[in-house]
């Protein structure tokens, strides 16, 4: 019953150890310290080579943030500390997702960088491509 209380302690503050910080969560998969479960190596965070690359990895941890605190908030609909979060990560996703659209190109057929004539979705080098 103790674990299962300290679980549902989500909140951000200092001397909450339950949650991962972000960063190291999306090598571990899950914001959450007490489901983690290592494998055979623990896993360092990533290194962004330049901004490009900073932005696509926040893109990646926020998403992950907003992923896991859904599936809690399934659990525990009424954990405001929880919906606080989330709404905090996902905000944080949208802006990330904005400036990395507007400096580089969009995402998705559905940004609205790809509008307009003549069609734009295949204009701009893909995250994955190897520039130069």
């Amino acid at each position: 019953m103790n674990n299962q209380k300290h679980f549902r302690d989500i909140s951000r503050n200092k001397n909450n150890r339950n949650l991962i910080p972000f960063d190291e969560a999306l090598g571990k998969g899950t914001i959450f310290r007490n489901i983690y479960v290592p494998y055979k190596v623990d896993p360092q965070a990533p290194i962004p080579n330049d901004e490009k690359e900073n932005l696509l990895l926040n893109m990646q941890k926020y998403a992950l943030a907003v992923q896991d605190i859904s599936l809690y908030l399934d659990v525990e609909p009424n954990n405001k500390d929880a919906i606080e979060l989330y709404k905090e990560c996902l905000e944080n996703l949208k802006n990330t997702n904005e400036e990395y659209e507007a400096k580089y190109g969009s995402l998705t057929k559905t940004s609205k960088y790809v509008n307009g004539y003549p069609w734009q979705w295949d204009k701009n080098n893909w995250p994955w491509l190897m520039e130069g």
